[in-house]
């Protein structure tokens, strides 16, 4: 913890949503094939 919750939480929240992105990309592309 840097002491930011601010940044952390920006930080973290993109973090999810890239995840969870790949997530749902590998899941199409999967379906797909």
């Amino acid at each position: 913890m840097t002491g930011n919750p601010l940044i952390d939480d920006t930080t973290g929240s993109q973090t999810v949503i890239s995840h969870a992105h790949a997530e749902i990309h590998a899941g199409k592309s999967f379906m797909a094939d």
